[in-house]
């Protein structure tokens, strides 16, 4: 359970850092985003790579497809703050918190 959670965090906290470099040091224009997306394509296979492999471990562990998929989501929000918070210095409000407990009270019914 904790390989899965780990490869899966590290999967997502790759690809969210990646979208927020993006955002922050790439210019808009679509010339600038193709060539930074060309440049990146290993770095997202190896990230698409450890997420695949985290849904595997978690359903082999789990042998439910629902609850790996909503624990993800859950994975995914904490990566993105961690992200946001590294590259834009964004500190999350109570509505954050609130999501996030919503997300937990669903993983906590797909487990029932």
């Amino acid at each position: 359970m904790f390989n899965s959670a780990f490869v899966l965090f590290i999967g997502f906290f790759v690809i969210n850092g990646i979208f927020a470099y993006q955002t922050k040091y790439i210019g808009a224009s679509f010339g600038e985003t193709i060539k930074f997306q060309l440049y990146v394509l290993p770095i997202f296979f190896l990230a698409n790579l450890l997420v695949g492999i985290g849904y595997k471990l978690g359903y082999k562990v789990f042998e439910n497809n629902t609850l790996v998929v909503s624990s993800s989501r859950f994975l995914d929000i904490v990566a993105l703050l961690g992200i946001s918070y590294f590259f834009f210095a964004e500190v999350p409000s109570w509505k954050t918190f609130i999501g996030l407990g919503l997300v937990v009270v669903g993983i906590i019914v797909a487990k029932l």
